[in-house]
């Protein structure tokens, strides 16, 4: 064929045709570079074609490819020393560009003096550390680094930190690690090793002296540094500005032993111990220098004026070790402030005495209570007991909360019991003298049961009384029994788990007392009237019995539960709504007397004549567990004009059904007539939703926003809310909601007296109630309102349509109580590290995590703000990335819980700058400062 004279390139990007416009023309060269507008990272597809004087060829096959550039710098790049003399260690994150194309791998290149840099290659684009070996630890060396990727390599970048562009490798502070030893029964304080009892200390921190020094290298002193749980590392090594933190002077031992410094004892307890149970980590590190003069290796024989030597520092790496504070459990029983001391209880039986006990538990800030187990778990129990003659001890497990001792007849005994963990026995609790008797066993088939179902005639007694039955007790060669005495207390769960389960006051057993009807004679059963004092109905009892005879009471049965209930209060309070084509009912919550309601039936009828079959039937279930107080509400459709009426029928577990399930105690139907039956109305909101402010406005918890959706041709809305409770306090009818506009839209202010206010359709649907109580559940409803207009003008009063209900909410708060804050700035340019202190009601309202915020003070400076959550956990948080140098910035901290942010700590503001050229200080200002 001819010659060719020339090329046709094109190119196109994803799923583009090729054109003309992305065409160029190429004499006879085979390469050609691609024009400049095209964008990196994107992948293009090209194709080529021959030319000769006969014309153009056919396409060749593609390729495909992206243009990049090299890439940017590496960020966060940092050059520590190494526990081995000879290295350096470091670290880096991958560039926030990376050039259009992937990274590849690194350019590691270092140098002391003005020798050439050495180059290394690192592989692979994810790498994020490396290591330099063979390094001589008397030198200085300078480290860049340089991410690649196939453009080729990007800038050096060298360390952050001025101290690190040129460091010494240096000798570790130990051969080894960090050791963190607890103290023994043997050691202070005395008497009775109380500290070893007690915990929240450690008794020594120790290490190895470095055994790697070269030649000429001794050490000054070693820095020593204590954090525990989420604390941060101290900013400082001098004991007088952070106790966590000791500067040590070396000894001539080998082992160095840190002991009764504020680094070991110093804790951030009320107390100013540690916590036992969680975990502290120590660090230390050596401080060395050189002698490159020669002649005597003991720094402290070079030490000059101001303790300082002649030759330049060497700081070492970092070694670390942990260890966690423990001490042993308190006494069984409960005691700080609010609780109520609980010691052992022994009762006695033939030849035997019977013990229980509550778990060792310590107050908490919020009024319930913690396992105060020495911070690790109990693992059991020892009961000891001894009198004038026989005694004895026995270990049972960590879930025993009983024990039967065999014991003498008419010997006074001494019973004690103490919970042990991993570090020993923890102090006993004793209880008071008791002396075994030979009176009769526990009776046994101990039952709870309602009253019958009364016949015709017949009074009905249930949720007046509860009978309680038993068998009499097994024999035991004691004289016979001459009567019962039946005990009770309320029903709860021992939920106690571990030292961080915050439970109520509730969750423990309470303390055994008579029923207020004693029994008489030797009967098996006895009925326990519901006096609404003593025994109340609806709540769940434990009940026992214990026998007589004539040597005295013998031990309690085992218990069973029981609780009175009766039939269900008939609804009350109904309201029908006429809305168009149906009616809309709500009615206040029946009262369970008991047993909680768990539905309604309802039906309905025409009402002319008032003997209509009814025209259906349907079930409402009451709503569910937690806010069983809601009020329920039924929308029955396709009825046509005309007086109606509704009948509505609660059932609980006491209820009688018939056989097709329907209830057969109509005493408790209430119906409901509606004179004029269904009417025109505006429909009601799709949607309406009621939620508690999620601010820090709300940490009183008085606060529920309400949205809903909108309604066509609504020229307002009403809104209305009310308490709903079965709880037999007074049912408090609807209220309204009066509106206030602003420049946001409508907003609401509380409660009206004027009901026919109602918010303008033109603003926002959203309203804001006050004064509400916190903790009782709200339900709200909205109604959309519309009205005739003569001449522009509201010709009558407004005409409410069918009302949209929102699900029960139960007003709660953002927390109210706000965490400490600090801010410092770490040796970098663009961060500052903000640190709280969380309150210490933090976990009793819930907390979730913290949201930290911050910005400039000046409004001119652009960018440097934003908002980051972060979890419960957290104690600081480094703020990273600022470009607002020498400008003032406010930082804010607030707990978050399931409602929404609470009230932020005090603002701390401080002043972004570089790290001093000279290698001065940066001054940070006071939590209370807003300027420079």
């Amino acid at each position: 064929s001819s010659d060719v004279t020339g090329y046709v390139v094109q190119w196109k990007s994803g799923d583009e045709e090729y054109s003309d416009d992305r065409q160029a023309s190429v004499d006879d060269s085979t390469t050609w570079t691609s024009p400049a507008t095209l964008t990196k990272a994107t992948t293009y597809t090209f194709r080529v074609a021959a030319v000769s004087d006969a014309g153009q060829s056919e396409w060749s096959a593609e390729d495909s490819n992206s243009p990049g550039t090299t890439p940017g710098r590496v960020s966060e790049f940092a050059v520590n020393r190494s526990p081995e003399a000879t290295s350096l260690e470091l670290s880096w994150r991958a560039p926030a560009d990376d050039g259009g194309t992937s990274i590849t791998g690194y350019k590691v290149s270092y140098a002391t003096g003005r020798d050439t840099p050495t180059t290394l290659d690192v592989d692979g684009g994810t790498a994020t550390s490396y290591t330099i070996t063979g390094l001589d630890p008397r030198k200085a060396y300078r480290v860049q680094i340089q991410a690649v990727n196939g453009a080729g390599e990007g800038e050096a970048t060298s360390p952050d930190v001025l101290g690190q562009r040129s460091i010494n490798p240096s000798a570790t502070a130990i051969s080894g690690s960090v050791r963190v030893l607890l103290p023994t029964g043997r050691e202070t304080p005395t008497p009775d090793t109380v500290g070893f009892r007690v915990g929240k200390r450690f008794s020594a921190v120790t290490w190895k002296r470095p055994t790697n020094l070269v030649t000429g290298q001794a050490i000054i002193n070693f820095d020593v540094q204590r954090k525990c749980g989420s604390e941060n590392w101290p900013a400082n090594h001098v004991a007088d500005v952070d106790p966590r933190a000791h500067t040590q002077t070396p000894a001539a031992t080998e082992i160095q032993t840190l002991t009764g410094n504020p680094v070991i004892l110093g804790g951030t307890g009320a107390d100013g111990t540690l916590t036992n149970g969680e975990e502290c980590t120590f660090r230390v590190r050596a401080n060395t220098y050189i002698n490159k003069r020669g002649g005597d290796d003991n720094a402290q024989d070079l030490m000059k004026d101001g303790g300082a030597v002649d030759e330049p520092t060497i700081v070492g790496a970092w070694v670390t070790g942990s260890g966690t504070p423990l001490g042993t459990p308190s006494a069984p029983g409960t005691l700080g402030e609010g609780l109520t001391a609980r010691v052992p209880t022994v009762e006695i039986g033939n030849g035997a005495l019977h013990v229980s006990w509550v778990p060792p538990l310590r107050a908490c800030p919020c009024g319930g209570k913690r396992l105060d187990d020495g911070g690790t778990d109990i693992t059991g129990y020892k009961i000891s007991w001894s009198s004038g003659g026989p005694a004895g001890e026995a270990t049972v497990s960590a879930d025993t909360r009983s024990y039967r001792i065999g014991a003498g007849n008419n010997l006074s005994y001494i019973v004690s019991v103490l919970a042990i963990n991993a570090r020993g026995e923890g102090p006993a609790a004793t209880a008071a003298s008791a002396t075994p008797l030979a009176v009769p066993a526990a009776p046994t088939n101990v039952k709870v049961s309602q009253p019958p179902r009364p016949g015709d005639s017949e009074t009905d007694l249930r949720g007046t009384q509860l009978i309680v039955s038993w068998d009499a007790p097994p024999a035991n060669r004691t004289s016979a029994v001459t009567g019962y005495v039946v005990q009770y207390r309320q029903s709860v769960v021992d939920t106690v788990k571990d030292r961080d389960s915050l439970t109520k006051i509730s969750d423990l057993p309470g303390v055994w007392a008579d029923v207020p009807t004693a029994h008489v004679g030797a009967g098996t059963s006895l009925v326990v009237p519901v006096d609404g004092s003593q025994i109340v109905r609806g709540t769940k009892y434990d009940f026992r019995v214990r026998a007589v005879n004539g040597a005295g009471t013998g031990p309690g049965s085992e218990h069973a539960e029981g609780t009175a209930a009766s039939l269900p209060d008939k609804v009350t309070e109904v309201e029908i709504i006429a809305a168009t084509g149906s009616l809309v009912a709500t009615w206040r919550p029946a009262a369970g007397n008991g047993s909680a309601v768990t539905h309604y039936e309802v039906w309905w009828a025409r009402n002319s004549t008032g003997a209509e079959p009814p025209l259906g039937f349907r079930r409402v279930d009451a709503p569910a567990a937690p806010y069983i107080s809601a009020a329920p509400y039924i929308v029955i459709s396709g009825l046509t004009a005309g007086p109606h009426v509704i009948g509505i029928t609660p059932v609980n577990g006491v209820t009688t059904l018939d056989s097709g399930g329907r209830s057969s105690d109509l005493d408790r139907l209430t119906r409901a007539n509606h004179a004029t039956g269904p009417a025109p109305a505006l429909p009601a909101p799709s949607s309406v939703t009621a939620k508690p402010n999620p601010t820090s406005a709300n940490t009183t918890g008085q606060l529920i926003n309400v949205e809903w959706s909108a309604v066509a041709n609504a020229d307002g809305y009403q809104v209305e809310y009310a308490p709903r409770t079965d709880s037999g306090t007074a049912w408090v009818p609807w209220q309204a909601v009066v509106p206030a506009v602003d420049d946001a839209g409508t907003l609401a202010v509380g409660p009206t007296s004027t009901p026919t206010q109602t918010f303008d359709a033109e603003f926002a649907r959203k309203a804001t109630i006050t004064g509400l109580v916190p903790g009782t559940t709200y339900v709200v409803r909205v109604r959309a309102v519309s009205q005739a207009l003569t001449g522009g003008k509201p010709s009558g009063p407004a005409l409410f349509g069918t009302p949209g209900f929102s699900a029960p909410v139960r007003a709660a708060a953002t927390p109210a109580n706000k965490p400490k804050a600090t801010i410092a700035q770490p040796q970098k340019t663009t961060t500052l590290r903000v640190s709280w202190t969380p309150h210490e009601l933090a976990l009793c309202q819930g907390v979730t995590g913290y949201e930290v915020a911050w910005y400039p003070l000046a409004p001119s400076v652009q960018g440097n703000r934003d908002v980051v959550r972060v979890g419960p956990d957290a104690r600081s948080y480094d703020i990273t990335g600022l470009t607002a140098i020498g400008q003032d910035m406010v930082v804010t901290v607030s707990p978050v819980n399931s409602i929404g942010v609470g009230e932020q700590a005090m603002p701390v503001s401080t002043t972004t700058g570089h790290v001093p050229a000279d290698g001065g200080s940066i001054k940070l200002l006071s939590a209370a400062a807003t300027t420079k």
